[in-house]
């Protein structure tokens, strides 16, 4: 083989390593942008947890502290309250806090990181647990709206006496405000775990691209011919 021809091989293999380096690199930096753009998502989540949990919460315990049973004459609320979309609401708020800050935790875990099917699983089945329970409370929010029953809901019953001026407690209007501010938020958590559920599917499969890479380029190295 002469000297020229080698060199030419020499050269092509290097300019190789190099385009494969910088495509590495380049997915890397994309991989960076998916990771802290899921790690805002979590937080984002974490924090209408706490808000939906705190908001829900208090408009039960103010309902359970002022309910009068059927033989008072004077009872601020309906005989039979449906208790069910105000429960379901502690309940997304109490998921999203619980499963978010589990899989940061779990995400800090070297054990966890060595395994990354395992990660990868985590990741995806975080934001896809928080999805579903925002879809079930809001769910059950809407149909109990829907099928007149509203009113006979925290929320619903709230609302509609919301301008009765109240000197003590309960006030409808601040419940109201809260039951407002407390679905609203378990909505938004609907299309932003969507989101996070697709983030995390694309981080594991740029993961998968950039480990390919990186095998593929040390088996090249260690390739006799490139020797």
């Amino acid at each position: 083989m002469g000297p020229s021809k080698l060199n030419t091989e020499v050269s092509a293999s290097d300019f190789e390593i190099e385009s494969r380096r910088l495509a590495v690199h380049s997915k890397m930096r994309i991989l960076r942008i998916v990771d802290a753009s899921a790690l805002v998502m979590a937080a984002v989540a974490t924090l209408a947890g706490v808000a939906i949990l705190s908001l829900a919460a208090d408009n039960l315990k103010v309902y359970h502290a002022t309910y009068l049973p059927p033989e008072f004459l004077l009872s601020l609320w309906p005989e039979e309250v449906d208790l069910r979309p105000t429960e379901a609401l502690i309940g997304a708020g109490a998921v999203a806090i619980v499963v978010h800050l589990t899989a940061l935790a779990a995400s800090r875990l070297r054990a966890l990181r060595n395994r990354p099917h395992l990660a990868t699983s985590t990741a995806i089945a975080a934001p896809l647990m928080v999805f579903l329970a925002a879809t079930v409370a809001v769910g059950l929010s809407y149909a109990a709206r829907n099928a007149g029953d509203g009113d006979h809901t925290i929320h619903g019953w709230t609302c509609h006496w919301r301008r009765v001026p109240m000197q003590v407690s309960p006030h409808f209007g601040t419940l109201c405000v809260q039951g407002d501010v407390a679905l609203g938020l378990a909505v938004m958590l609907v299309p932003l775990e969507a989101v996070a559920v697709g983030v995390a599917a694309y981080a594991a499969f740029l993961r998968g691209r950039v480990g390919a890479m990186v095998r593929q380029g040390e088996e090249r190295k260690g390739s006799p011919a490139l020797s």
